[in-house]
């Protein structure tokens, strides 16, 4: 683990202060959400998934889960989903749909600015049930993507998840 430098840039910060907000936006009537990323560059170019994890999040357990690669898109349609306001509060059709609109690119933007997504490789974290890992912490819905650029020699790890 000692070849990761924790990512410590201005766009970080910006993303993670989005991501804040973010979560207290989307808020449902029942359960809590919330949003965070990190950043680390490699002194190698090698990144392991399960290092990563462990650097980002210490009582985590990876060699207990999965690690899935998916395509940038299929990254999109779930993170995007995730990004969805609850119809008891915001309803569904016009002001509802620019509303996820306007946060869905704003928070594209924010990850852009930290790590190119289109040319990276994605991995999916699944943590392992019943195992103790901090990972494992959303009820209704989270994900845990790990996002590569092999050029930059960096990885943003986004995580977010709902709650009661």
């Amino acid at each position: 683990m000692s070849n990761l430098v924790k990512l410590n840039i201005p766009e970080i910060h910006s993303l993670n202060g989005y991501l804040e907000a973010m979560g207290d936006f989307i808020i449902g009537t029942n359960y809590i959400t919330w949003f965070e990323a990190s950043g680390f560059e490699s002194t190698d170019s090698e990144f392991s998934a399960n290092n990563l994890i462990k650097a980002a999040y210490p009582n985590s357990q990876p060699e207990k889960g999965r690690f899935i690669e998916v395509s940038v898109e299929q990254m999109v349609e779930y993170v995007n989903k995730s990004l969805s306001l609850p119809d008891s509060l915001y309803g569904r059709g016009g002001l509802a749909a620019v509303l996820e609109k306007n946060v869905a690119s704003s928070f594209w933007g924010h990850l852009k600015a930290c790590i190119d997504s289109e040319k990276a490789k994605i991995v999916f974290y699944e943590p392992g049930f019943d195992v103790g890992d901090e990972l494992y912490n959303s009820i209704l819905w989270g994900f845990t993507y790990l996002i590569y650029d092999e050029e930059q020699s960096r990885c943003v790890i986004i995580h977010g998840g709902a709650s009661d």
